[in-house]
């Protein structure tokens, strides 16, 4: 890649890899979603937001929420995953989760064009994903969604 390229908030990139840019994109991405559960608890919206901005946020914020099955070629585990963005580049939250449906592990990942990196979460990050999770959980528990996927990767393995 040559050049410069525009990233995610429409910021001017230069040629870096996916490694050297991830941390102020999770950075970043955090600070979203950590403004969102703030705002919830305290009703203090983010940067002056208007409240009604944050009144959908969850559901309305990345383009999906869903589960990607197992890859048995390369022997990833199958996971959840919360897409923020996609094409180039293109970010998401990955929640791997136990047959106990307890998250076992959760990452961020940042990719652009044949080059990725992640993150693994711990401490208050992981914590505020959790929250996240909870939330779509609830979602999957009132939709049945969980029950069909458990079914799904028992039947497959």
């Amino acid at each position: 890649m040559h050049g410069s390229m525009v990233g995610w908030k429409g910021k001017i990139m230069p040629d870096k890899t996916c490694a050297e840019r991830i941390m102020s994109e999770y950075e970043s991405r955090i600070a979203e979603i950590e403004g969102y559960f703030d705002f919830l608890s305290n009703g203090i919206p983010l940067d002056n937001e208007e409240p009604e901005y944050y009144e959908e946020w969850l559901n309305e914020h990345g383009l999906c929420f869903d589960y990607v099955v197992c890859n048995k070629e390369t022997g990833e585990g199958g996971y959840y995953r919360w897409q923020l963005s996609w094409g180039g580049p293109s970010d998401e939250f990955r929640f791997y989760i136990g047959w106990d449906v307890k998250v076992k592990r959760i990452e961020y990942r940042f990719m652009d064009w044949f080059d990725g990196a992640s993150v693994i979460l711990e401490g208050k990050d992981k914590d505020t994903l959790l929250n996240v999770w909870e939330e779509f959980r609830g979602w999957m528990n009132e939709t049945d969604i969980m029950d069909e996927i458990l079914e799904h990767e028992e039947n497959n393995d």
